[in-house]
């Protein structure tokens, strides 16, 4: 008989660095426009440059990353006109997803979860470390996104944040203001734990919708947009 064997990782470097790549840019460890070197991503990750090369072609490919006249490869830009776009489309998407996990049998498991985020935001405020609350608040999203067990929502509102992650990320440029903003978030969040624990889908999807308007307003009027808007797509 066969002794046991351990499990074998089968996915292949490129996809293992365009998943760190796009963790990165989920949880805004990028900011629109800044410039990724193929060269310091790849001695970052101990690799040669042709995988780093190829996820970096998967992100542009997607929209995440653009490449710009001079062949420099950059985060995507995020001007007005997508931003308003993108926050629209992630209100009715993401308040849907809201909307199924109310109705998920797994319900009181994700509110356990989901409060655990949220405290882990809540502590991160305290903290002042903004890197840490992104990251939770993006965690609570993404939970809510999987509890709705819809795999083309989840696939669409990815690729949605892989844009609007770097654009929260710049929160961090003004932390102590920032801070109000999370809190407020942390409260948005309370009200979404509490309407998915009574399956009030109405409730539940008015609350995250309401977290992602309220957070766009304060980003929009902290973030200079005019860089953005002078910066082609792509090249």
């Amino acid at each position: 008989m066969l002794k046991k064997i351990a499990p074998v990782d089968v996915s292949t470097l490129q996809d293992r660095i365009y998943e760190r790549l796009k963790g990165s840019l989920l949880v805004g460890e990028f900011q629109p426009g800044d410039t990724l070197s193929i060269k310091a991503l790849a001695e970052m990750v101990g690799t040669s440059a042709m995988p780093v090369r190829d996820a970096m072609n998967r992100l542009v490919a997607e929209e995440a990353l653009v490449r710009s006249p001079d062949r420099l490869i950059r985060v995507a830009p995020f001007t007005r006109e997508i931003c308003d776009e993108h926050i629209r489309i992630r209100m009715h998407l993401e308040g849907l997803a809201a909307q199924r996990a109310c109705r998920s049998p797994d319900r009181a498991q994700l509110v356990v979860r989901l409060r655990a985020i949220n405290r882990a935001m809540f502590d991160a405020i305290e903290d002042a470390d903004i890197r840490r609350a992104v990251e939770a608040n993006k965690d609570f999203h993404f939970a809510i996104f999987e509890a709705a067990r819809y795999p083309q929502l989840l696939q669409v509102v990815s690729r949605l944040w892989l844009r609007t992650g770097p654009f929260v990320a710049t929160a961090r440029r003004k932390p102590s203001d920032a801070r109000q903003m999370f809190a407020t978030g942390f409260k948005f969040h309370d009200r979404v734990i509490a309407a998915i624990a009574k399956a009030d889908v109405k409730s539940a999807r008015y609350a995250l919708s309401g977290d992602i308007r309220t957070a766009t307003h304060w980003l929009q009027k902290n973030y200079d947009f005019r860089d953005d808007e002078a910066t082609p797509a792509n090249g």
